[in-house]
């Protein structure tokens, strides 16, 4: 069953706090930086194919600075800046992943042997940044490797636009190695919850995708399909009718609407989404939440694909009004035996993604930054 959805969420939520933050912390590293390293780092915030530029893969020739180029006091400032735009959990999550390419190296060596070395490195996430960070001025910045993609967007100083934002684990679970469980419980335990005929509702199709359905395209469409193997892997292939089925569509989620949900359900329900929106530090979080609770919960979407049990490849949605969070959990992990120990997660905006509706408004505002007007003549002769 399809659900369509209408309404529009306000995007101008004031962070000006939370963009000061980020801001600060970002003068800090790019103060520390000499100038070949700027010459990597910076970029001008109009350069769109690199700014969108978020692919979450161990590139060999990837744009920006590498944590492996910076001295110890750069990286403890870059470190400081992630930690500015996380909450804490989200932070150790993401740390979590990135020192977990340690271990990735010696899982992988057998089958890539010296390569291994060099791309199953907690090195190489690089760091970007596209305008100069400025209290009353439009920048962003990014920190992308595997399985961590984070991109920020601060328009005039005071909106913060914080998705794609993507945090994945290879394998899912290894000793005491589980950075993304919670997201993977939370889905289950509102599956398990819905009675027979809601499951089915939910249920979308019986196969699971590949990678998110979404992929990593720049800018979302009207529709969107997976592909039919993740890049790189194809021990586990889908068919074309298997995409058609999982297809994401912009203005008719599929699955089951918070609306028919029980009061216990929805606890349920806006736990999981909780939890992705929790990856950011206290009051945006907050800020966010209270913008979807205004909007109605009951307008959100639940879809479940592939198998209704752990072990086997799952894949779960959450759509909403200027809101999708996927999950997926379909391929082997780093050539351990066993299914489904491979997790990929991303929350998207697919109005503001990149900031894409914050620029549209802000570009349409007919006057100069406060920042430019300063230095200009009222009257000028």
């Amino acid at each position: 069953m399809l659900a369509d959805h209408v309404t529009a969420l306000d995007l101008r939520i004031d962070m000006r706090a939370y963009a000061n933050r980020m801001r600060t912390a970002a003068d800090a590293l790019l103060s520390n930086l000499n100038g070949e390293q700027l010459r990597k780092a910076l970029f001008p915030f109009e350069d769109e194919e690199e700014r969108r530029d978020w692919d979450f893969i161990p590139k060999y020739r990837p744009r920006g600075l590498p944590l492996r180029e910076m001295t110890d006091r750069q990286q403890v400032l870059a470190q400081q800046l992630l930690a500015s735009a996380l909450s804490l959990p989200g932070y150790t999550k993401a740390l979590s992943i990135m020192s977990f390419e340690n271990v990735l190296r010696e899982l992988n060596a057998p089958r890539a042997g010296l390569a291994a070395a060099e791309f199953r490195h907690a090195g190489k996430y690089q760091f970007s940044f596209f305008g100069e960070p400025h209290a009353e001025q439009t920048w962003a910045w990014r920190m992308v490797g595997h399985h961590v993609a984070v991109n920020f967007t601060i328009v005039d100083g005071t909106y913060v636009a914080p998705t794609p934002l993507l945090f994945g684990s290879e394998p899912a679970q290894f000793g005491v190695f589980r950075p993304m469980i919670d997201d993977e419980d939370r889905g289950f335990l509102l599956l398990d919850a819905l009675d027979s005929a809601q499951r089915q509702q939910a249920i979308i199709h019986d196969v699971a995708p590949p990678d998110f359905v979404t992929r990593v395209v720049k800018k979302l469409g009207d529709e969107e399909l997976p592909g039919d193997h993740e890049l790189g892997f194809d021990h586990y292939v889908i068919s074309d009718e298997d995409r058609e089925m999982l297809k994401w569509i912009r203005n008719q989620a599929k699955g089951i609407p918070g609306a028919t949900m029980t009061t216990r359900q929805m606890s349920l329900f806006r736990d999981i989404i909780a939890g992705y929106v929790e990856r950011l530090p206290e009051e945006p979080a907050r800020l966010h939440l209270e913008r979807m609770q205004r909007a109605g919960f009951e307008q959100f979407t639940f879809a479940w694909a592939g198998h209704p049990e752990r072990g086997k490849p799952h894949y779960y949605r959450v759509q909403g009004p200027s809101f999708l969070v996927e999950f997926e959990n379909a391929q082997v992990g780093a050539g351990l035996p066993g299914e489904a120990n491979h997790i990929h997660t991303v929350w998207r905006d697919p109005d503001n993604d990149f900031g894409d509706d914050l620029l549209l408004n802000h570009y349409a505002q007919d006057h100069l930054p406060y920042v430019v007007s300063r230095v200009q003549s009222s009257s000028p002769r």
